[in-house]
């Protein structure tokens, strides 16, 4: 427990998301660790990868741990901060925002906590390769001693940071939670929409079996072996059906390949579908699929679950380590073979789908993810950071240090006031 029931995390994020947005909620109205959350732009924004603007359901604008301030006055704002946070939540390493938020937390003595969805694997590679992968690993090895603390996705982002040298009590995961309460009320809201989808989708065939992939149409999330998987399928079963919902510059290319590959009256193309009408989809499908070339995480996998659905996922998706058990909630093919992929759809849609049990089994997979369980795991970091330890981010410790010699002397305590007594972690005391 957070030894101060105001204590707070400041976090300092580029703009809103569909990840972040619940969680900031379930913390400000159950938690005792409370947000103040900067956005430094407002509502959503461009996605590069598809070329298009995105837009979430939740705008937080008007929330009271919500302010949306420039990048330009971070740094004064964080000098005249009127409390002293437990930690301070920056953005990726490479926003600039977080080299100046590492500063001024240092001056203050304030733990900051770095977000990461790093993975690193380890292909054979000539000697040469190897020497330029050790030259990357002790850059970022270096880097890490900056930071106290570290909020990753799940087990192979963790064990990641554990191989750089990160002890496991500075590691909270669940970068990317979900509010699984959410996605259940919205199975149930659009049940009739679903089902109306569901029938148009079908057709002539309403005992088929829908498949549904939620993917970016680029190069990284291959939506080319998603086709070239459902046309071997296909062939066993031709009563089954694929929803492929997304946008991207490979649009055109799928649309070519799916009439080349003669499954045009098959193959949904749903376009690009907002994300408060993700729901619709994922009602209507029966199991749910995801093959890009490299995943770290893969949100969209939890999402599916959360709304009930079995998955089919390729190695390559980082949240397989912790979301799929093969044969209860799914199954992780370790090729990018469009057979293998197929099979083991085949397998799912007749072992896992619609089974006994399932619906159990994806909740209570899905719910190490859930925003409630991730906002205690947060808490939890931020305690610990505020606790003896063997291990100390060594660079933070010697910059600070010598930061803090051109700092000036605080004010005496003024009378009646106190310092935290030994052992209580003075996390959000006010400043001296």
């Amino acid at each position: 427990m957070i030894a101060f029931k105001s204590a707070r995390l400041l976090c300092i994020l580029d703009r809103p998301t569909q990840y972040d947005v619940p969680l900031w909620e379930h913390m400000a109205r159950t938690g005792n660790l409370q947000p103040i959350v900067w956005y430094l732009k407002a509502g959503s924004g461009h996605d590069p990868e598809i070329g298009k603007d995105v837009s979430w359901s939740n705008d937080p604008r008007n929330a009271a741990w919500c302010e949306v301030v420039d990048f330009k006055s971070v740094s004064s704002r964080l000098r005249k901060l009127p409390f002293i946070p437990g930690a301070v939540l920056t953005p990726p390493w490479r926003h600039p925002v977080t080299r100046v938020a590492l500063f001024e937390a240092w001056r203050k003595g304030i733990p900051v906590i770095l977000p990461s969805d790093k993975i690193l694997d380890e292909p054979d590679e000539p000697s040469s390769a190897s020497l330029r992968r050790i030259a990357v690993r002790a850059f970022h090895a270096c880097k890490a001693r900056l930071f106290s603390g570290f909020l990753c996705t799940g087990t192979l982002s963790a064990r990641e940071l554990i191989r750089l040298g990160i002890p496991q009590d500075r590691i909270a995961t669940g970068l990317y939670p979900i509010d699984c309460n959410w996605w259940a009320d919205q199975k149930t809201f659009f049940t009739l929409q679903s089902c109306d989808l569901r029938r148009r989708v079908l057709r002539e065939n309403p005992g088929g079996k829908v498949i549904l992939a939620v993917t970016k149409l680029s190069d990284r999330e291959d939506p080319m072996l998603i086709l070239e998987a459902f046309s071997c399928f296909h062939r066993a079963d031709t009563s089954a059906r694929l929803i492929l919902v997304g946008g991207g510059p490979l649009q055109t290319a799928v649309r070519d390949r799916v009439i080349a590959l003669g499954l045009e009256n098959v193959v949904h193309l749903a376009g690009y579908v907002r994300y408060s009408n993700l729901p619709t989809y994922y009602g209507a499908a029966d199991v749910f699929i995801h093959c890009p070339m490299v995943e770290p995480w893969g949100i969209s996998v939890g999402e599916a679950m959360a709304s009930g659905l079995p998955v089919v996922v390729t190695s390559s998706v980082g949240s397989a380590v912790d979301l799929v058990v093969s044969g209860r909630t799914g199954l992780v093919v370790n090729s990018r073979s469009p057979v293998n992929i197929a099979n083991a759809l085949e397998c799912v849609l007749r072992k896992v789908s619609g089974q006994p049990g399932l619906g159990h089994a994806l909740a209570t997979t899905v719910s190490h993810l859930d925003v409630g369980r991730v906002s205690r795991d947060i808490a939890s970091l931020v305690e610990r950071l505020h606790q003896p330890s063997t291990w100390e981010p060594v660079l933070r410790t010697i910059i600070a240090g010598t930061l803090r010699r051109n700092v000036p002397t605080p004010n005496p305590i003024p009378r009646g006031q106190t310092r935290s007594a030994p052992g209580q972690s003075p996390i959000d005391e006010t400043p001296r």
